[in-house]
């Protein structure tokens, strides 16, 4: 059954242009380029709807194997780390690739940032430089349940550890935003 979900992926990966931006094996990220669905309000800048941006992705195939019991503090950190390196090689193909030049933001959907078990938000995106909001889905109830069915499928199908805190039904979704001038400044050391 994984063989079928890891397929499926790569076919929506393929059908909606999201691409690995670097070789490195630690790379958490792939990216999609995109623009802004709506007007987002930043604290530090406004990102018009229609703006260029481009959309993280995880690469479900390099996340570190979470253990059977659930995340410990080895595997925070691991993949923490993994995780800033990834903003770090990004940051850098940013800078040095000019076809980036126009991107105004960066952004992503993850139910990463929801406590599984409380609903309440985790912080880490927020101590990562990220502003967080509430998402949803232009359909509605319907459109998360098939969301978090395909998302539960991913974290069986690569990750099954991840499974012991996040039930099918109590996936939450949030927005995750960033602007290019403070993802530079924090992952580049470039800017105010």
């Amino acid at each position: 059954m994984d063989v079928i979900i890891k397929e499926f992926d790569r076919f929506l990966r393929w059908a909606e242009g999201v691409y690995e931006y670097c070789d490195q094996p630690h790379c958490l990220l792939r990216l999609k380029r995109s623009y802004a669905k709506r007007t987002i309000v930043l604290t530090d800048k406004l990102i018009e709807k229609g703006a260029p941006i481009l959309e993280l992705h995880l690469w479900n195939e390099h996340i570190p194997q979470m253990p059977k019991n659930g995340p410990d503090l080895s595997w925070a950190l691991l993949t923490k780390n993994w995780l800033i390196d990834s903003f770090r090689s990004l940051g850098t193909l940013l800078m040095q690739d000019v076809s980036y030049s126009d991107i105004e933001a960066l952004s992503g959907v993850t139910v990463l940032a929801v406590d599984p078990q409380s609903s309440q938000p985790i912080n880490l995106f927020k101590r990562l430089g990220f502003e967080v909001y509430p998402y949803s889905n232009r359909l509605g109830r319907f459109g998360e349940f098939w969301e978090n069915f395909y998302t539960w499928g991913i974290m069986w199908a690569f990750n099954k550890g991840s499974l012991q805190r996040r039930k099918l039904v109590k996936l939450r979704r949030s927005e995750i935003w960033i602007s290019i001038e403070r993802f530079n400044c924090l992952y580049l050391g470039r800017g105010g």
